[in-house]
């Protein structure tokens, strides 16, 4: 049975795992996980925003992610976690401080 290949267009055999002519992957890549990408996003708005709330958030999807998902990932978001909320909390000491003087 044939498929097309999904990067060069050209007829390849179903059971091909790369194509013979472009070598790309003819297996589905499975979607991302939406937990990585929220994940950081917490880390950057624990640097802006409310510090406290987001490190946690970044921790709780570090933690989701070093057990289910991608360890790497996980352990990377869990320690950038701690170090922006400390980032953020010691930016908003400093502009309060600046804002009050």
């Amino acid at each position: 049975m044939l498929k097309k290949c999904s990067v060069c267009h050209l007829s390849i055999d179903s059971e091909v795992v790369f194509c013979p002519y472009c070598g790309s992957s003819t297996k589905h890549k499975k979607s991302g996980n939406p937990c990585i990408f929220l994940g950081y996003t917490f880390i950057i708005a624990s640097l802006m925003l409310f510090p406290p709330f987001f490190m946690v958030g970044g921790i709780v999807c570090g933690i989701y992610n070093m057990t289910k998902a991608e360890p790497v990932h996980g352990v990377v978001q869990i320690v950038l976690a701690l170090i922006c909320g400390v980032i953020g909390m010691v930016l908003g000491e400093i502009v309060a401080a600046i804002i009050i003087n």
